[in-house]
């Protein structure tokens, strides 16, 4: 009659369903025919021992996790390779894996015995939390560009159906699933996505924010002077370009890109109000504007006259410095010139005579204005 050959008990599908009876365990092979009692199984049977690795997991001080390779086999002295999402965790070669930080660290892990690479322990998966990437954005970015945001488990071996997805914390009705399409935006905005059912950590990215701009080095500047402007912003993703401008009446300037811009021998003409703009790929941010003060001494004085009243006179000091010039007249008498009198304007009644000049001064320097001959009229 016919026979069958057919292992007792029947050999599990994956080794990853394996029990411990099962993993040692005899297997014996039973003959059975069409007459009902031509039955016969096997007495000895052949022993089958399934060795392998396995993680195992437990808690430490502080929150941390300390992950244990072992092996069934018995192993002389041997070295163990770590992975986390697939990737070797560097100068790691011990069999415990201790883990601390449940940001730096979160992901799958297996590990292998040094020579046997092939054969790796099923991943566990360790303070998992969710990721969002940022993709289809070009370098700089314009205002209205579509990116794609994609949700995604910090641990390699998890996946998931149904995402929610938030903006600026509230809900994105039109997105469901684990990628997102959203426009570029210019000011401050943000996404974060979770998991239905799924007490997960979030995560955020966001355009840049806090930007701010600083002039370097933060005492007086005077001219001839080098100073430094730094802009700084928080966005995540990290800002791709920093950009520079300067206030103008008619048109803001557009000074150069970088996260610094560097002004050397400076000059009056280059004081007034900077600032910067970050943009990453969800949109840009502008800092407030910087104030550049640069300092010099009085520019040589210019001279004016008034009529006043009774036939009196009125002459007028100016100079352009930074800070701002007090002002001396002197009258010349013989050789010499003598204090008059301070301040900028200076009123002769009708009558005075003399040789007049005035002197700007501030703590950077001084500059006379020439001489001016004056009579009054009685």
């Amino acid at each position: 009659g016919e026979s069958a050959v057919s292992p007792e008990p029947a050999l599990p599908h994956s080794d990853n369903h394996w029990s411990e009876s099962e993993r040692f365990s005899a297997y014996k092979f039973r003959f059975i025919t069409d007459d009902p009692g031509g039955k016969y199984t096997g007495r000895s049977g052949v022993s089958l021992s399934v060795t392998g690795l396995k993680i195992e997991v437990s808690d430490t001080q502080g929150g941390g996790k300390q992950l244990n390779c072992s092996s069934t086999c018995t192993l002389t002295n041997p070295t163990y390779i770590w992975y986390r999402n697939e990737q070797p965790v560097s100068e790691q070669n011990r069999a415990v894996l201790y883990l601390r930080d449940r940001t730096v660290d979160a992901g799958s892990y297996s590990c292998a015995v040094k020579g046997h690479e092939e054969i790796r322990s099923a991943a566990v998966c360790v303070f998992e939390g969710l990721q969002v990437k940022v993709e289809g954005a070009a370098a700089a970015p314009a205002e209205g560009q579509t990116v794609t945001l994609t949700c995604s488990s910090t641990c390699s071996s998890q996946s998931y159906s149904n995402y929610i997805w938030y903006r600026n914390g509230q809900p994105v009705s039109e997105c469901r699933s684990s990628s997102c399409s959203v426009a570029v935006f210019s000011g401050e905005i943000s996404y974060s996505c979770a998991v239905e059912g799924r007490d997960l950590r979030y995560a955020t990215v966001y355009s840049p924010k806090d930007t701010r701009a600083v002039i370097l080095p933060s005492r007086e500047r005077k001219e001839g002077d080098s100073v430094t402007l730094t802009c700084s912003s928080e966005a995540g993703p990290p800002v791709l370009t920093f950009n520079w401008f300067k206030q103008r009446p008619a048109a803001d300037e557009s000074l150069g890109t970088g996260q610094n811009y560097s002004i050397t021998n400076i000059s009056s003409q280059q004081s007034g109000l900077y600032y910067c703009t970050a943009l990453n790929q969800l949109g840009q941010h502008s800092s407030a504007p910087a104030r550049l003060d640069v300092f010099y001494p009085p520019r040589p004085p210019s001279l004016s006259e008034f009529n006043g009243f009774n036939g009196s006179i009125t002459l007028v000091c100016v100079s352009d410095s930074n800070p701002a010039s007090s002002y001396t007249w002197f009258r010349k008498t013989g050789s010499s010139s003598e204090p008059f009198r301070n301040g900028s304007n200076l009123t002769l009644a009708a009558g005075t005579a003399g040789v007049f000049h005035c002197l700007a001064e501030n703590r950077y320097g001084s500059s006379n204005s020439s001489e001016l001959l004056f009579t009054s009229g009685v």
